[in-house]
Order: C-alpha cells, then sequence, then structure tokens
C-alpha cells in the first residue's frame, strides 16, 4: 500500500497541520496584545477543528469530514469543494 495515500497518514498530516494552526491562532490572539485577536481566536477554532478530523481519520482509517467542510456542505457545495474551501482556508491563513 502507498504511504501517502493511507487515510492514517493523511489524517496524521491534517492532524499535525491542524495543530501547527491552531498554535499560530493562539499566539496571535495572546501574543498581539488584543490586536489580532478575533482573527487568531478564529484561526485556532479551524484548527482544532482540522486537528480533531486528522486524529479521528487516523485513527479510525476512513476519511471523516471536518465540521467546517460540513457545514460547507450544508450551504449547498459539494463534498470536494467543501474540502477544498476549508483547506484553501487553512492554506490562506498562512500568508
Amino acid at each position: 500500500m502507498n504511504t501517502l495515500t493511507n487515510p492514517r497518514f493523511q489524517g496524521s498530516m491534517q492532524a499535525l497541520g491542524g495543530l501547527m494552526e491552531a498554535g499560530i491562532g493562539g499566539s496571535a490572539a495572546l501574543g498581539s496584545g488584543g490586536l489580532l485577536g478575533s482573527l487568531g481566536l478564529r484561526m485556532m477554532a479551524h484548527g482544532m477543528d482540522q486537528y480533531i478530523s486528522g486524529m479521528n481519520t487516523a485513527f479510525s482509517g476512513r476519511s471523516m469530514p471536518s465540521v467546517t467542510t460540513q457545514l460547507l456542505q450544508k450551504t449547498g457545495m459539494s463534498s470536494q469543494s467543501a474540502a477544498l474551501t476549508s483547506d484553501f482556508i487553512s492554506i490562506f491563513r498562512y500568508f
């Protein structure tokens, strides 16, 4: 089995990325003296969502959608578009 396509590997990488995003968001919220508090808290919440979803995927071996992805699907997006939008949110916050 190819390691890169293994859901357990992908889930662990998603969890690691989510943990990093949550840490950066928490640092922005606390380290900016309140100037970036709102943005930092949102970033931290999205990171924790990615972390929890990634850990669920890693332990179950099945791809588990994040809460963000599920909420985007409820607006009428397809599952693929919702997942790409959620991933874009994670990537966009690093720039």
